[in-house]
C-alpha cells in the first residue's frame, strides 16, 4: 500500500523541538491538512525554511504563529510560541551577528518588551501578514528572526549528513 506520508508523531521525532513548537512546525509543513506530511510537502517545507529568501521565509514564520489559520496572528500567539523557544545554543558556534539574538528572549520581561515594540502602533491585538512584514522590516525583527534561528539551531541534519547523501546519490554538494 502507498504511504500517506509522515504523521505528526514521526515528524516530531525527526525534527525534535519542544511540544507546541513541534505541533506548529508540523502544521505549517502539512499544507494539505491531511494529518500527514507527504514527500512534496516535506521537501517544500524544508526548502522554504532553509533555502528560500525573505519573502517565503517570512510567510512561513507568519503561518507558524497563525494557530487558527485565519490570516491573522495575535500578540498571544506570538507570546505563546516565543515563550517556548529555548536557546541552548553553544555561542561559540554562532556568528557574531546572530549572537546578540541568541542572548535575547531569555525572560518574560524581555518578551513583553519585544511584543510591546511590535504592537505599539497596532489597533487591537492582532495583525495580518502585511502588518507583520511592516513590523519586522521597520520596527523589531525579533518576532521573525528568533524563530528562524531556533529552527536552524534544531535542524535535523548536518553538513556531514548532506555530504554523505550527496556522495551516495552522486549529487554535487556545495561546501
Amino acid at each position: 500500500t502507498k504511504s500517506k506520508g509522515i504523521n505528526k508523531l514521526t515528524f516530531g521525532s525527526y525534527y525534535s523541538v519542544p511540544g507546541i513548537l513541534s505541533d506548529r512546525l508540523f502544521s505549517v509543513f502539512n499544507t494539505s491538512k491531511t494529518g500527514y506530511v507527504d514527500v512534496k510537502e516535506f521537501i517544500t517545507g524544508m526548502k522554504t525554511l532553509f533555502c528560500e529568501g525573505f519573502d517565503k521565509s517570512s510567510r512561513f514564520v507568519f503561518d507558524f504563529y497563525d494557530f487558527d489559520k485565519d490570516g491573522f496572528i495575535t500578540r498571544e500567539e506570538i507570546r505563546t510560541v516565543l515563550s517556548h523557544v529555548t536557546l541552548n545554543t553553544d555561542l561559540s558556534k554562532v556568528s557574531a551577528g546572530a549572537q546578540g539574538y541568541v542572548e535575547r528572549v531569555h525572560s518574560q520581561e524581555e518578551l513583553h518588551k519585544i511584543l510591546s515594540q511590535s504592537f505599539e502602533d497596532i489597533q487591537g491585538d492582532k495583525i495580518n501578514y502585511t502588518q507583520f512584514l511592516n513590523i519586522i522590516e521597520n520596527k523589531v525583527s525579533d518576532i521573525y528572526i528568533f524563530i528562524l534561528l531556533f529552527l536552524l539551531d534544531k535542524k535535523p541534519f548536518t553538513k556531514q549528513g548532506i555530504a554523505e547523501y550527496a556522495k551516495q546519490t552522486n549529487i554535487k554538494a556545495s561546501p
